[in-house]
C-alpha cells in the first residue's frame, strides 16, 4: 500500500512512441506539448493547424462538436 506521503511511480512517458508539437506565436515557441500517438485523433487535429478560441464562460454547456466560429462568435452547426 503506498504511503500517504508517497506518490504511485510514474511510467516511463517515453516508453511509447509520441508525436511532439511545437505552439508557436509570432513566430516564437510558447509551448511544447506531447501527445502519445495512439490518441490518432488528437494528433490529427493539431497537424490541422487549429485555431484555438476560447469559449466565453456563458457558452461552456452549449458550444460542443458541430459549432461554428465565424471570427467572431460561435453558432451552431447546420
Amino acid at each position: 500500500m503506498t504511503e500517504i506521503n508517497e506518490f504511485p511511480p510514474v511510467p516511463d512517458f517515453y516508453s511509447r512512441p509520441h508525436s511532439f508539437f511545437a505552439f508557436v506565436i509570432d513566430g516564437e515557441v510558447t509551448w511544447i506539448h506531447t501527445v502519445p500517438n495512439e490518441i490518432e485523433h488528437l494528433i490529427a487535429v493539431l497537424q490541422s493547424d487549429p485555431k484555438i478560441i476560447e469559449i466565453p464562460s456563458d457558452m461552456t454547456k452549449e458550444v460542443s462538436m458541430g459549432w461554428k466560429y465565424d471570427g467572431n462568435s460561435f453558432t451552431r452547426g447546420e
